[in-house]
């Protein structure tokens, strides 16, 4: 086997240690502190807003949305055969979370089989019978 003469193994050794070395860069003052003038003057001046732009971003009469938001409504099948029309109301809301009062004029027999349906749209189809 060869081996490494010593002489060059302490000089490998040596330039390998002095590129870890890290070096001191120069401290940028000049740049720095053209940088500190340009946001100090830029500063002042980023905060006045022309009018005719603030009068096109913010305009008097704002618009308002028309839309109401989406609340999900619980489904129903309702299938009724038949059935008088109290009882009719008073078994839609038996297990919901709404109460429900029939006018004592409310009459009648009730024949309807709805699939995937809003209490609303049943309170509709029932009131077009």
């Amino acid at each position: 086997m060869n081996k490494i003469p010593f002489p060059f193994s302490v000089i490998a050794l040596a330039l390998l240690l002095s590129g870890c070395v890290t070096y001191h860069h120069p401290d940028p003052v000049e740049a720095k502190e053209s940088l500190q003038q340009a946001q100090a003057q830029g500063a002042a001046a980023a905060l006045t807003v022309p009018a005719a732009v603030q009068a096109e971003l913010l305009p008097s009469n704002p618009v308002q949305s028309m839309a109401k938001p989406y609340v999900p409504e619980r489904r129903f099948r309702v299938a009724a055969k038949d059935v008088e029309a109290r009882e009719f109301f008073a078994s839609l809301m038996k297990d919901g979370r709404y109460s429900v009062a029939v006018h004592p004029g409310v009459e009648g027999r009730i024949n309807l089989d709805l699939r995937e349906v809003t209490l609303s749209e049943v309170r509709d189809t029932v009131g077009d019978m």
